[in-house]
């Protein structure tokens, strides 16, 4: 209902208005507030939507010739419509500004939830040579992708440190694929298989950490050189790839 007052509203604002004093059309007319249809007829005629006060419509005629009368339809009422009008432009935009700004406040706070939970959960990764440090453990001093091959030095690892943001315990697991089949599994190994290309990859076993972890890796004898992938899953699903390659050491 008052989205329809609003429209008569405005509907007759735009309508040109028909002044007192001139010709009107013979015949039947409309009611510029409800747009109902008023049959001419001389003084006191109403408006057949709605005979109410408000609505009677003031005919006059003119004087004119005896084959012709010409009516005049005035309402009393015209003059309070453009502040009626005003006023409900004036709601009408309040209304909008205020969906608007709504509809903005839900988007920043869906895009903030959705950048805080994608920092709790993010995992991040390092890779390279490790080294024992006395506060923090097992860390990545030098983050390269060519490893030499040392099977000998028994100091020297390498491998993954990975922690996700919210602290929550995890479960990981590595996966490994080597260029070809080792001499001899060893480590913590859970199984190995062959693939069609002819590398090899081993899975070692899940493990549960508490904010985060460390992987070390030590050559044995035996082990192939050339390019390697290390696989790591989070929870299951795969979360980091890492491309690393074994060359002979320079003694």
């Amino acid at each position: 209902m008052v989205a329809l007052e609003f429209f008569r509203i405005l509907r007759s604002l735009t309508a040109p208005a028909q002044p007192v004093g001139r010709r009107a059309e013979i015949g039947t007319r409309a009611c510029p507030n409800c747009f109902a249809n008023v049959i001419d007829a001389m003084n006191g005629k109403t408006c057949l939507a709605r005979a109410t006060p408000t609505h009677t419509i003031a005919m006059t005629a003119l004087e004119t010739s005896d084959a012709e009368i010409l009516p005049i339809v005035t309402h009393s009422h015209l003059a309070e419509l453009p502040s009626a009008a005003s006023g409900a432009r004036w709601v009408w935009s309040f209304h909008s500004l205020a969906c608007m700004s709504i509809a903005f406040a839900l988007v920043v706070l869906g895009l903030a939830i959705g950048f805080d939970y994608f920092l709790r959960h993010r995992v991040v990764v390092q890779f390279g040579l490790l080294t024992a440090d006395p506060e923090r453990g097992d860390i990545v001093h030098a983050s390269v992708r060519r490893i030499p091959f040392r099977p000998d030095d028994s100091g020297f690892r390498f491998g993954l440190r990975f922690f996700m943001r919210s602290g929550r315990a995890f479960r990981a697991r590595i996966v490994h694929v080597l260029p070809r089949r080792p001499s001899k599994l060893e480590g913590n190994h859970m199984s190995g298989v062959e693939l069609p290309d002819g590398r090899f990859e081993v899975e070692t076993e899940e493990q549960v950490h508490s904010g985060g972890g460390v992987r070390s890796f030590r050559f044995s004898q035996g082990d192939p050189l050339g390019l390697y992938e290390l696989h790591l899953y989070i929870n299951g699903k795969l979360r980091k790839v890492v491309h690393y390659e074994v060359v002979a050491h320079a003694s």
